[in-house]
Parts: C-alpha cells; structure tokens; sequence
C-alpha cells in the first residue's frame, strides 16, 4: 500500500505516543462541551442531557416505578433503578432503568428497558442527548487539524503528526485521507453503537422481547463483542509493533515523531 513506499524505511510511532495523543484531545473537546451540556441540563429542566465519559454515574433501586411509561416496559418486570449521571457534581443525565430477570435451570436472562428522566426525575419524552453532537464535533476537530498541519494539539504535545505516505513531504494531509483515516480507526466497534440503535428504533419492547430471550441472542451479542476486540486488538498489536496499522495502511498515511 502507499504508506510502504516513501516512508519505508522511517520509524513509526507507537502505542502510547497515540493513546496519550487521543487522551489530550478529547480532554481539550470534549471537558468544555460537557460543561456546556450541564448549564444546559440545568437551565432546561433535564431536556438538554449528554454523556461524554468524563463523568460518574451512581444507581439507586426503586421499590415503585412510575405510571404511564411508554413504550411499556417488559411484562413481570422484577427490578428497577434511577442512574444519574454526574460531571464535577453537576447532574447531566437521568435515566430510569427497568428489568425483568428469570432463571431456567443454570442460564439467567435479563431484559431492559431505559426511560430517559426530567432534572426533576419524572419520565420525558423531551429529552435531547447531545452525545453524538459532541462525538462529530471531536470528528471534525481531528480531522480538520490533520488536514492543517497532521498535527493536533494532542499530537503537538507528544511530538508527532501524521503525514501523508506518499508524499511525506507535504504539510497536512488531504481532507478525504484525513476522513478515511478516522472512520477506519473507529470502523470495527460501529455494530457494537449501530445495532442497539437500530433494533430499538425499529421494534418496539415487546417485538424485542423474543429476540432477547431467543436462542440466537447470546450468539449476536458474542459476534458483536468479536469483531470489535479483534479489530482493536489488531490494531494494539500494530502500535505496539511500530507498524503502520490497518486504518493507516487504508488511508495511506504514517504517524511519525516530529
């Protein structure tokens, strides 16, 4: 691939030069926005709500589950809890979580369904999670400053940049490389973040219900948790080698210390 010709014989950076590179920069995007999302959890009543991972969640079980849930939570549901979801003490997300868990024989399966809560703890179907604003904004940050300067501000502090492999020379790679890049890095988790999107926008509880208590369940779920641990470990292994890694070779670029 292109990132083997003009570059073959430079060293690659490693594991956790890019790990601590990606660490820096979402601290840098992501810290702001969910201070942003606070005040706007606080001055909406709860509609505005968003978890970007720089937060603590704690649950508490509730003995009574209030009336008018929609869609119906599961029938003979036997347990239920309120998680909130803080940042620096500052509540930003409330969700209802109610669950129905039988045991047949050795094998115990449980089915659940979230309910998205007001600031007050009363169900909304209001909310706006402004999770995926904040993941696209991290997108377009890194990827317009590689198409800049192959260099993000995370990349600046630990000495690297990202450089396109044919031709090393040029400042900054091209916006559809940079793009490529990114989605390729990230492509190997997507059925574990598409999949319970998409089954909970087109069925409903109860349509699920078989399907989570099916044989075929257990085996999707496991498939699923596969491809995305080969695909990162794939990826780990390459770092850790100093080899350009299979999004890299894709989008023919190299990560090289500055």
């Amino acid at each position: 691939m292109a990132s083997e010709s003009a570059v073959s014989g430079l060293p690659r950076v490693g594991f956790w030069r890019r790990f601590l590179a990606l660490i820096i920069d979402m601290t840098i995007i992501l810290i702001p926005l969910q201070a942003v999302v606070a005040v706007l959890y606080a001055n909406t009543n709860g509609v505005i709500q968003g978890n970007f991972g720089f937060t603590i969640t704690s649950c508490s079980p509730l003995t009574q589950i209030p009336d008018g849930l929609q869609p119906a939570p599961p029938e003979g549901i036997n347990g239920a809890a309120e998680c909130r979801t803080s940042f620096l003490g500052f509540d930003i997300n409330r969700v209802l979580i109610v669950s129905k868990t039988t045991q047949s024989g050795n094998v115990t399966t449980s089915v659940s369904q979230s309910y998205a809560l007001d600031a007050k703890g009363l169900p909304s179907d209001g909310v706006f999670d402004v999770t995926w604003a904040a993941v696209l904004l991290l997108l377009a940050y890194l990827v317009i400053m590689e198409i800049r300067s192959g260099r993000t501000l995370g990349k600046r502090a630990t000495g690297i940049k990202v450089i396109d492999a044919a031709a090393p020379d040029r400042v900054g790679i091209s916006a559809g490389k940079a793009l490529w890049r990114q989605v390729m890095m990230w492509i190997g988790l997507a059925p574990g973040f598409i999949a319970p999107i998409a089954l909970s926008g087109f069925f409903s509880t109860a349509e699920l219900e078989p399907f989570f208590n099916g044989p075929y369940f257990l085996p999707a779920l496991i498939l699923i948790g596969l491809i995305g641990f080969g695909w990162s470990l794939w990826i780990v292994i390459s770092l850790v080698r100093k080899v350009d890694p299979i999004y890299d070779r894709i989008a023919g670029t190299s990560v090289l210390r500055t």
